[in-house]
């Protein structure tokens, strides 16, 4: 059946389940991630000719090889999740639900190697409160990123930007 937009819908549901694939507004959380990413490749692109310009200027070590690499692979990795999400394609949902998580990890190992010896040079402040709302900031990030995780790889909006829609049931013809 072919999709007027003049028609009045029968049902809400059967509408939106007959629109084609190409009209899947994309999600915010899409938009989040290619942000994100772009933000990291140009980071990664930065670091990579800074780490060639000290190897020509300093002279060679083999460490500084790796650490190429691994940016090197890292940004083709974010290449391919912005070329995959922006072309609604499967790797690019698999790639941007690996961008989050790994993006999440992160942000889990930098609080939690987070010394409160910063406070050192606060004498007046309060190590308990500071304890408590860095548990509390770390809650209210945990849920943010289970929400952005959920939004962008498993939400139905996700679901039909992707293309991977639930089948439909028996009884709705």
């Amino acid at each position: 059946m072919k999709h007027n937009p003049y028609a009045a819908p029968l049902s809400i549901h059967l509408e939106l389940r007959e629109l084609p694939q190409a009209t899947a507004k994309k999600p915010r959380a899409a938009w989040i991630v290619q942000i994100f990413c772009v933000f990291f490749l140009v980071s990664f692109v930065v670091g990579i000719m800074r780490t060639l310009h000290l190897l020509a200027t300093i002279g060679n070590d083999t460490s500084a090889y790796w650490g190429i690499l691994g940016r090197a692979l890292f940004a083709v990795a974010l290449v391919f999740t912005l070329l995959g999400t922006q072309r609604r394609i499967w790797y690019g949902r698999v790639l941007g639900l690996l961008f989050i998580a790994a993006f999440f990890v992160g942000i889990v190992l930098v609080n939690l190697t987070a010394k409160a010896s910063r406070l050192a040079a606060f004498p007046l402040s309060d190590l308990s409160a500071y304890e408590v709302g860095e548990l509390v900031g770390m809650g209210l990030t945990t849920c943010a990123m289970i929400y952005w995780f959920y939004a962008f790889g498993f939400s139905e909006k996700a679901r039909n930007y992707f293309g991977r829609k639930r089948p439909a049931a028996a009884n709705d013809s």
